[in-house]
């Protein structure tokens, strides 16, 4: 990747998807996502802190642990299966002169969050920034041929998992919020009908809108 600020970018047209198995890994994909950050400029925003980013073993996740990792943070990332795509964010998290730490865990669970954060806690010291990321979609032909199952575990995912992670980080967070990318980017994207996302989205933008005054209050309380 090159530094310059005018790299070329991919268009929508010249992207072209193809099916993989689930789960999956970031280093099989024939097209690697561009997360190396080397065109990024960091000026120690988050010096100190302790960031726990949830799918952060790959795509957006991946990219975000290392843009916090150049900025100062010790990194913790929740993944779900693939310790192979954790120890390639642990290498990048650690060659910037930061601690990182893995965590295998289920974020549909509400005692593995619960462990999740202690363990971040328990060894980086502190928890100052959430970040849930994981996300759990599937595309379909047609809209009412996703099942059951896909709809359970989305929501279950994407919905229950975000809020089980906030509730357990909040005995150990004394500043910060916690913050869900999807969120954003769900609520920007276009709508896939022959999914169970869109859905989501006022959900998830619903939830961060609730959660800062939810940390106001605790913390003036």
């Amino acid at each position: 990747m090159t530094t310059d600020q005018n790299e070329p970018r991919p268009t929508n047209s010249e992207i072209n998807p193809k099916p993989m198995p689930y789960p999956t890994s970031q280093e099989d994909m024939e097209e690697q996502p561009d997360w190396d950050m080397s065109n990024y400029l960091p000026a120690g925003k988050l010096k100190g802190k302790v960031a726990l980013i949830t799918g952060g073993d790959s795509g957006i996740g991946r990219a975000v642990a290392l843009a916090f990792a150049m900025e100062g943070a010790d990194v913790a990332v929740v993944y779900q299966t693939n310790a192979d795509d954790a120890a390639v964010v642990g290498k990048a998290v650690e060659a910037q002169g930061r601690k990182f730490l893995a965590i295998q865990a289920d974020v549909r669970s509400g005692d593995a969050c619960r462990e999740a954060a202690r363990q971040t806690n328990a060894e980086l010291g502190a928890i100052n920034i959430l970040v849930n990321n994981a996300a759990y979609q599937q595309g379909y032909e047609s809209f009412e041929t996703i099942p059951e199952e896909n709809i359970h575990r989305t929501f279950d995912t994407n919905i229950k998992g975000y809020i089980f992670m906030a509730q357990s980080v909040l005995p150990y967070m004394n500043e910060g919020i916690p913050s869900s990318i999807p969120a954003v980017l769900l609520a920007l994207s276009a709508t896939n009908t022959r999914s169970t996302t869109p859905p989501q989205k006022p959900l998830f933008t619903s939830l961060l809108r609730a959660w800062p005054p939810t940390w106001a209050k605790r913390k003036s309380g």
